[in-house]
């Protein structure tokens, strides 16, 4: 494996992780995804700067710095390793575990003092404890909240990016406890074995493919990109391509109204989220409401809260939200072969219209088609 693969492949996911960052940090309002963000801009610096192992002329950067690329580098690896798991946990901060976090601090403040000391193996046990509690932690938040990561599409990611860091991490200090105590014949073995394996090579190659699927799996997926709700692909077509759920209030937040925004801000994204769920079981014929009363106990939410959401974060009114999630149901009912042993008045019935042709009206109004041309 030459060189000229490991370039193309660091440059190309160095690209990738920026694009991705710029976008979650100009589209992403979800609170609970915020950290996205950061996490793939620290990608990002961590691959570029990796190239200047390639093309940093030593003696221009000295002049400039006052420091050897190589000791930059080493402090640049040592200080991205401190902050990454910090970067996993920050995910989870929130208003309740903030007292936990805080111990978690202190810590891991004095994990980090013992991990400068001048023993090599207790420096990188200290490490390791700190690292492996952080994404252990983040797994146990992960888990406690899978419902709201699921719905975000983020749960499989975090998870994912969690376990492999928590299993790069122990197996690193087994390796380095291992070497530590072996006897000089078998330290002879494996140092002689990575010696004449080309294997920083495939470690640089290995991490270069994570961090590229990472970011492409954050880019190809909408709702972690956007960090807004996109319904499926039939609704684009509805209401001029307007989606009806917003993270952003689609209005300014009335006086009367701050105070309670001030109270249920943190959980604005996550009721926003159920409100979706809620709504594609409707849609779905798996539940059925008629007022917010009933969305409020099916959210398990308070009514006040529910009635919120409605007024700031839909930007339809609860009657034209009705109208429109109805003709979606009956668009569903529909594919689902309703008509096959129905009429469209029979259809119309169901959800309350009298006559015919204002159902066929409203129906066209909203999908684009009439209810006899839907394939």
């Amino acid at each position: 494996m030459n060189l000229s693969t490991i370039t193309i492949s660091t440059i190309f996911t160095a690209t990738i992780c920026l694009v991705v960052s710029i976008i979650l940090l100009k589209n992403n309002s979800r609170s609970a995804l915020k950290p996205l963000a950061y996490l793939t801009l620290y990608f990002f610096f961590v691959r570029f700067i990796s190239l200047g192992n390639i093309y940093i002329n030593e003696s221009i950067f000295y002049n400039l710095l006052n420091i050897k690329f190589l000791n930059f580098y080493k402090e640049f690896v040592v200080g991205s390793a401190i902050v990454f798991p910090a970067l996993c946990l920050m995910f989870f901060v929130n208003n309740k575990n903030r007292n936990f976090l805080f111990l978690y601090s202190f810590f891991s403040g004095t994990i980090l003092v013992l991990m400068f000391s001048n023993n090599f193996l207790l420096t990188k046990v200290s490490y390791s404890l700190y690292a492996s509690f952080a994404f252990i932690l983040s797994i146990y938040y992960l888990l406690k909240n899978k419902k709201m990561y699921k719905d975000f599409h983020a749960y499989k990611f975090l998870m994912s990016l969690n376990l492999i860091s928590l299993l790069v991490t122990l197996t690193g200090t087994i390796y380095y406890i291992s070497n530590n105590l072996m006897f000089n014949e078998e330290r002879y073995i494996i140092n002689n074995f990575f010696y004449h394996t080309d294997y920083k090579v495939f470690a640089q190659l290995g991490i270069n493919v994570l961090l590229a699927f990472f970011s492409l799996y954050i880019m190809f997926t909408p709702r972690l990109i956007y960090g807004a709700y996109y319904f499926n692909p039939l609704s684009d077509k509805f209401f001029n391509n307007r989606n009806h759920w917003s993270n952003v209030p689609f209005k300014k937040i009335d006086k009367k109204d701050v105070k309670l925004f001030e109270t249920i801000k943190t959980k604005i994204p996550i009721i926003v989220s159920e409100l979706i769920h809620i709504e594609g079981k409707y849609i779905s014929n798996n539940v059925m409401f008629y007022n917010k009363e009933e969305v409020s106990q099916l959210i398990n939410h308070k009514l006040i809260e529910t009635e919120f959401i409605f007024k700031y974060h839909n930007n339809l009114t609860f009657n034209k939200f009705m109208i429109k999630i109805n003709m979606l149901k009956a668009h569903n009912l529909i594919l689902n072969g309703f008509l096959k042993s129905n009429s469209v008045t029979d259809l119309a019935k169901v959800f309350g219209y009298k006559s015919r042709a204002a159902f066929f009206t409203k129906f066209k109004e909203i999908t684009g088609s009439s209810p006899t041309n839907v394939q």
